[in-house]
């Protein structure tokens, strides 16, 4: 009987770790990003959700540009060393209310709001554009 209980106990807590470790990986999965930041202090915090099955991602903020002195967005990344290509498949969800809301791909050297970057994106009005800062500031 004893034996039997401790069993039990022992799968009960290793059921309740397991639950925890489960939601917290759920709740940061990314996929195959490591990184999810807000550059800058956007309007808005952003999040990111994974959905494993379809491979899709649902990114949500509202900051206030990448340009000029000074980056406000949220941003998903990967570090990557040496040669890389980089492809995307992006839309946006909704009318939204800014011409200049933007979705698209970038490199940059680091997570500071004035760091120095390239990215190509599409605007909420339909343009597209390569945009960079060649240097930090």
């Amino acid at each position: 009987m004893k034996r039997f209980n401790l069993i039990c106990s022992i799968i009960t807590i290793f059921v309740f770790l397991f639950a925890i470790n489960t939601s917290c990986l759920s709740q940061t999965n990314n996929g195959i990003f490591d990184n999810a930041t807000n550059i800058g202090p956007p309007h808005l915090k952003g999040e990111a959700e994974f959905n494993p099955e379809n491979g899709e991602y649902l990114l949500k903020g509202a900051g206030a540009n990448m340009w000029g002195a000074h980056d406000k967005f949220f941003f998903l990344s990967k570090e990557i060393k040496g040669d890389f290509i980089l492809r995307s498949r992006a839309a946006f969800l909704g009318e939204g209310i800014h011409e200049h809301r933007k979705i698209g791909i970038m490199a940059r050297n680091s997570f500071d709001d004035d760091a120095a970057h390239i990215n190509v994106t599409v605007h909420g009005d339909g343009l597209a554009s390569l945009q960079f800062r060649k240097t930090k500031g």
